[in-house]
């Protein structure tokens, strides 16, 4: 009974944000209700990841319903990975250029839990003549071998 009392308790918290978002009162959250509730959440990139995240029927839109499966854990696997995934490689990217050097991909590799064997795999698959790997180029990768 206790945790269904956290779960209500959360959910109400989630609605009074919800209601804060939806600025028009029109029942959804359009991106730029979420990025104007969103303003302490560091860069563009990632409110648009959180955004996208959330939207479970890629509409542009959030529903109540959306946000309260984020929140009770019930939103698609792979697009938690996608996000997470995202911010993994944001944070090995040291310079910051959007492009990962062999070492920095490999140690993102390992913090995804890979083998060596897929490691050196992965990083003769992905990485370009120059010998790094963009984002967009290491999703490629993963989606493909989903």
């Amino acid at each position: 009974m206790a945790n269904q009392k956290a779960v209500d308790n959360i959910l109400e918290c989630v609605r009074e944000a919800y209601d804060k978002m939806d600025v028009n009162d029109d029942n959804t959250v359009t991106f730029g209700e979420f990025k104007k509730f969103c303003d302490k959440i560091d860069g563009m990139e990632e409110i648009a990841q959180t955004f996208a995240t959330y939207d479970t029927s890629d509409d542009q839109r959030l529903s109540l319903q959306e946000l309260n499966d984020f929140v009770t854990g019930k939103v698609p696997k792979d697009k938690i990975e996608v996000c997470h995934v995202r911010k993994l490689f944001k944070s090995r990217d040291t310079s910051g250029d959007g492009k990962l050097d062999r070492a920095e991909f490999r140690a993102l590799l390992v913090d995804c839990g890979y083998s060596d064997t897929v490691i050196e795999n992965t990083i003769e698959a992905v990485a370009g003549e120059d010998g790094m790997v963009t984002l967009q180029e290491f999703l490629d990768k993963w989606e493909h071998d989903e």
